[in-house]
């Protein structure tokens, strides 16, 4: 069974069922009151949005929710609750596929995470998590225990539930952990319908190892939303995992007076960031992007050769133009967790030639990152440097932030070259640590502190390594 079958029109008309099973109050009402309060006023991203059983109802308690979403039909459903500018969507598989910015809460419900049928994607969803969020941010995910004990000796399936009008059971597969679900629909005319999903079941203890792999530690279990205590005989679990850093209710650490180091002026939090459109340099214009660079965008956007190392795929003309009302519509930032995506002008042709983004990690570490793309009929001629090196400016001169970073896949040798060119410091290389693509990547990590800026915000020309 793949994706697209299951997932498809036929599915997504009939997947939510107002005030009863998971749309029942009694049920909906304690996950957005949870999810409320584990996003702490943050913005939150939303594995496998669906058709927004959870966003809409946790954006109209004014969380910022995006999502991530493989079934094209069960985005079009959403968007008969919500448009793209309350509930933004990236097309993709929630192990891989990117949302510009970073989030202080990702979260994926009702057993979702078992829809990816490999331990290696299961790990990979984990990592995409960690990957989108701030530091100290959460990652929450419900599931339900393997009810292997129900499973008489020698049987492959057992019933979970059954009325006059619906029976589910679940075939099982010990040896792959996998287990089908059946799902038997009787209508008023006696006529009846099947749905069947396949998972892989996944015990707690070997969920937390998957986020001891990302990077995670958990901060909570329960039995369900409501907080109640999970037990052995527990059913499910609502699991909460946190990044390490992000708390600073502690206060400083302290040292020794022979291992202190001479203390380091720290400046106020960053306010914001508005530019004065467009932001000049010697031969180009940043500025926002708008309707009318849809083609300019698709003319490289569109190309695997530019896509093969950055996070994004090929894009078409609605991904374009989905992405322009949405996530390339901010011309500022105001909080941690945005993005400032800037179309790439020549100023003597007016062609968009490419673009730059700006992210701002965290308010409190005062922590930022950049990206840029450029088409490669412009490339060799110094304009993704020139456009970086004005970004580094908006974000160390005006957003006041405090360290920038760059992270690039090894194989991205030009990009490599940019970052040293721009005079950020390689801090390290993280040996196969991110699967990307469909295979293991070796990561580049640059960096750049606000007090190393001035000796390069005017072209500066050492290369750091």
């Amino acid at each position: 069974m793949r994706a697209d079958d299951i997932w498809n029109d036929e599915t997504a008309r009939h997947y939510d069922t107002p005030g009863t099973g998971m749309f029942a109050a009694e049920t909906l009402e304690p996950t957005v009151d949870r999810l409320v309060a584990l996003a702490d006023g943050g913005p939150a991203l939303e594995f496998a949005v669906g058709t927004g059983r959870v966003a809409v109802p946790l954006a109209a308690r004014g969380v910022p929710v995006t999502g991530i979403e493989l079934s094209r039909p069960m985005v079009r459903q959403l968007r008969t609750k919500a448009t793209e500018q309350q509930i933004p969507v990236i097309v993709g598989d929630m192990a891989t596929a990117t949302a510009p910015g970073r989030y202080r809460l990702v979260y994926l419900v009702y057993n979702t995470i078992s829809n990816l049928l490999s331990q290696a994607d299961q790990v990979a969803c984990f990592r995409n998590a960690a990957r989108h969020l701030v530091p100290g941010g959460r990652f929450v995910v419900e599931l339900e225990v393997p009810q292997l004990r129900t499973l008489p000796p020698g049987r492959e399936a057992t019933v979970f539930h059954a009325d006059d009008s619906y029976v589910g059971l679940d075939t099982y597969d010990l040896l792959s952990q996998h287990l089908v679900s059946h799902h038997f629909r009787i209508d008023d005319k006696g006529q009846v319908s099947l749905f069947r999903s396949p998972h892989r079941y996944v015990w707690p203890a070997e969920m937390d190892l998957m986020a001891q792999l990302a990077g995670f530690e958990l901060e909570s279990r329960h039995a369900d939303w409501s907080g109640a205590e999970f037990t052995a005989e527990s059913p499910a679990h609502v699991s909460v995992y946190r990044l390490p850093g992000g708390d600073t209710s502690a206060g400083p650490a302290t040292a020794s007076a022979d291992t202190a180091t001479p203390p380091t002026t720290v400046s106020a939090a960053p306010a914001g960031l508005q530019p004065d459109y467009p932001v000049r340099t010697e031969r180009l214009l940043l500025r926002p992007l708008t309707a009318a660079d849809v083609d300019d965008l698709l003319s490289y956007r569109s190309r695997p050769e530019v896509c093969r190392y950055v996070p994004f795929t090929p894009m078409t003309r609605d991904d374009v133009v989905s992405r322009l009302a949405t996530m390339w519509a901010n011309t500022g930032l105001t909080d941690e967790g945005q993005a400032l995506t800037l179309g790439i002008e020549v100023a003597a042709t007016g062609r968009l030639i490419g673009d730059v983004v700006l992210f701002w990690h965290s308010r409190a570490q005062r922590g930022g990152e950049i990206g840029y793309v450029v088409h490669p009929d412009a490339s060799g001629q110094g304009y993704a440097t020139e456009a970086a090196r004005a970004v580094l400016g908006l974000g160390f001169d005006q957003l006041g932030l405090h360290r920038i970073v760059a992270r690039i896949d090894e194989r991205n040798t030009p990009s490599a070259r940019l970052a040293r060119r721009l005079g950020m410091r390689q801090e390290a290389r993280l040996v196969r640590n991110d699967f990307f693509k469909g295979e293991w990547s070796t990561e580049l990590d640059f960096a750049m502190l606000a007090e190393e800026w001035p000796a390069y915000r005017d072209g500066g020309t050492s290369v750091r390594t």
